[in-house]
């Protein structure tokens, strides 16, 4: 019977590329993503008690990895949620100092109308006007270009602007 270092050695051998092309391909993985997770697969298949009973052990691998890759999309998931959240509290109590400066109902209209835009469009404009980031800050912060923050920011003053017009023009 086999070591567990020379069963390692065999099967890594034997099904690593392997199981990296399938992470590419069913999982949509970056090259060097896909090999860390066949390499973890490969891990946790040698912390098995006895990995040398495990009858089909390429099918084993496959299912490793294929946990592995479904408990980081949850974790990812999660981490967005939090950050979804997080960024609704803040822009939440990051208004109220406005409130000294606009009416309560001018406030309460330009709030609506902020949560009705699009999700990078109120992103951009929060983290520029609320949190006085700079362009270039802010697209970082959301990975796209300085013209496409310019354009969302614009747009979501024009859209602020004609809201409050079209509300308080008496």
């Amino acid at each position: 019977m086999p070591s567990h270092k020379q069963l390692w050695n065999k099967l890594y051998h034997q099904y690593q590329s392997e199981l990296v092309r399938y992470l590419q391909g069913k999982w949509r993985k970056q090259p060097q993503d896909a090999s860390d997770i066949a390499h973890q697969a490969f891990e946790r298949f040698m912390a098995v008690a006895e990995p040398e009973r495990i009858e089909q052990p390429r099918a084993y691998l496959y299912q490793l990895a294929r946990n592995l890759v479904v408990d980081g999309l949850r974790r990812e998931q999660v981490r967005s949620q939090h950050a979804q959240s997080e960024l609704a509290s803040e822009e939440a109590t990051a208004v109220s100092p406005l409130q000294t400066a606009l009416g309560t109902e001018q406030l309460q209209v330009l709030q609506q109308v902020i949560e009705t835009l699009p999700a990078k469009r109120r992103r951009a404009f929060v983290l520029n006007r609320v949190y006085q980031m700079s362009y270039k800050e802010v697209a970082e912060d959301m990975d796209i270009s300085v013209d496409a923050v310019k354009k969302h920011v614009l747009r979501a003053l024009e859209t602020c602007q004609t809201h409050l017009q079209h509300r308080f023009e008496e």
